[in-house]
């Protein structure tokens, strides 16, 4: 049996491949029984020798080309460890923060800051000026201090976050499922990995202090400061004022320590319930509140445990008391030990987290 093909060859690429041919066989050659030198096939076409160069520069594989390929390679792995395009991320190199203006000029409106250390993506240059975005803002930076596409400055500026994927998460004093639980955080909130992570476990801060997580539990993620616009800044400015009120509220809460748990009183000296206790300390500062446990629980704003902060109205079944920081609760406990500190704050289950500064 004869099966017919018209003789042909073209290159594309440096390959050389066979449209037809005639041959004499049962059966079509294999890639073994066919043999092509590609500089024979350029030539017995008419090519000349710098085609031929070509094509051997086009297909050949280099040292050189090894290692471009591993580049590229190596970068693409540290780009998803730090969540950044390496190439087109700056970061601010200043003794504080420098301006971001409207445009490339000194005289322009400064629409934001970019502090020490925060990160922006540089979307053009222009005349010694970076175009960057950050945060929310966009605009322009002097290009002397940025540092763009350093590997080493953008790991120093980020830290690393464990996001919590489970509905309750227990932080444990060890990294064992027999140590003690010092913490409890709950789906979503966000703690800064810190310490030595061990196999199933991952190192966490909690409130200046080395905790641990499953690792089968937490998400990790690098986290970066990014700029500030002037609204932002304003609005943080009356954050802090705000935190200063709560931190204020538990201060004074504080004073109370000792005195005496009755039942239904109202008095910071002589004697109250929780629930009055809570009320009294916030009289003291013109907010009116009920006296009410419960009635409690709908006052404010709620945050969550992640969020809280001296000063929040901690609520549970039948019981509420006052954030005093550091994990411990200021309030009226009982007939026997008057008003006292307690911590932890989880002591017992946590209804709700109320916020009125």
């Amino acid at each position: 049996m004869q099966k017919s093909f018209r003789a042909a060859t073209c290159i594309m690429a440096g390959a050389v491949f066979i449209t037809g041919g005639t041959f004499a066989n049962a059966a079509a050659p294999s890639a073994a029984d066919v043999h092509f030198n590609k500089f024979q096939a350029v030539q017995s076409m008419g090519m000349p020798e710098t085609i031929q160069q070509k094509v051997s520069a086009a297909t050949e594989i280099t040292p050189e080309k090894v290692e471009k390929a591993k580049d590229i390679e190596e970068t693409a792995k540290r780009e998803k460890q730090l969540g950044v395009d390496i190439e087109t991320t700056g970061v601010a190199k200043v003794d504080d923060y420098v301006n971001i203006r409207k445009s490339a000029d000194e005289n322009s409106e400064a629409v934001g800051k970019l502090y020490n250390k925060a990160i922006a993506t540089v979307t053009g240059e222009k005349d010694g000026w970076y175009q960057i975005k950050s945060g929310s803002v966009k605009g322009y930076v002097k290009a002397e201090y940025l540092t763009v596409g350093d590997v080493k400055a953008i790991e120093s500026a980020g830290k690393k976050i464990a996001k919590v994927k489970a509905d309750t998460l227990k932080i444990r004093e060890k990294a064992s499922q027999d140590a003690s639980v010092k913490d409890l955080a709950a789906e979503g909130d966000k703690l800064t990995v810190a310490g030595k992570s061990t196999k199933g476990w991952v190192g966490v801060s909690v409130d200046g202090e080395q905790g641990y997580v499953s690792a089968d539990y937490v998400e990790i993620s690098m986290s970066y400061k990014k700029a500030v616009s002037k609204e932002e800044e304003e609005a943080a400015k009356a954050e802090k004022k705000q935190e200063s009120k709560g931190s204020a509220v538990a201060s004074y809460a504080g004073q109370f320590i000792g005195n005496p748990y009755v039942w239904g009183g109202t008095s910071l000296t002589n004697g109250a319930d929780c629930s009055g206790f809570v009320m009294s300390v916030y009289a003291h500062f013109g907010v009116s509140l009920p006296h009410s446990s419960s009635a409690l629980r709908g006052v404010g704003r709620s945050v969550s445990l992640s969020e809280i902060k001296p000063g929040d109205i901690v609520c549970y079944e039948g019981h509420v008391g006052i954030y005093a920081g550091n994990n411990t609760l200021v309030h009226a406990s009982n007939k026997k030990d008057g008003i006292k500190y307690t911590s932890p704050i989880t002591y017992r289950n946590i209804v709700a987290i109320r916020r009125i500064f």
